[in-house]
C-alpha cells in the first residue's frame, strides 16, 4: 500500500523528472511537488488532475492508497473535446465586439472548466 506523496514520487522517478521539471509539466510550483511528496499536504481537484496528467497516471490511482497499477483508470481520462471547443468559438464569435469584456472573460472560463471535465 502506498501513499499519495509515494505514488508521485515514485511516478516521477520512473518518468525520469526531477521535481523542477514535473513542477513546470503540471504548472504548479516546485514547493508543492515537494509538500505533495513528503505528504504534507495534498491537491485540490484541479491541481491533482494536472498532476495526474503530468506524471500520466489516473487520478484513482493517486488518491487510492490500495490501487498499486499506475495503469489503473487511464481509459477514464480524456482529452479536451473538438466538438465542444467548436461550441465555445461559436459562443465567442456570436458576441458583438464591443460587448461586455466580462461576458467573453465568462465563456473562456466555462470553456475551461468543460475541457477539463471531458
Amino acid at each position: 500500500m502506498k501513499s499519495f506523496g509515494a505514488k508521485v514520487k515514485e511516478q516521477r522517478g520512473n518518468l525520469g523528472l526531477s521535481q523542477k521539471q514535473l513542477a513546470e509539466k503540471a504548472g504548479m510550483g516546485i514547493r508543492t511537488i515537494t509538500s505533495y511528496e513528503l505528504g504534507e499536504r495534498k491537491p485540490y481537484q484541479a491541481q491533482l488532475y494536472k498532476l495526474a496528467k503530468a506524471l500520466e497516471v489516473s487520478t484513482e490511482y493517486l488518491q487510492n492508497d490500495n490501487i498499486e497499477d499506475p495503469s489503473y483508470g487511464l481509459q477514464f481520462m480524456r482529452k479536451p473535446n473538438a466538438v465542444g471547443n467548436r461550441f465555445f468559438a461559436s459562443l465567442m464569435i456570436r458576441l458583438h465586439p464591443r460587448q461586455n469584456h466580462h461576458q467573453r472573460q465568462y465563456i473562456q472560463w466555462k470553456q475551461q472548466i468543460f475541457t477539463f471535465h471531458i
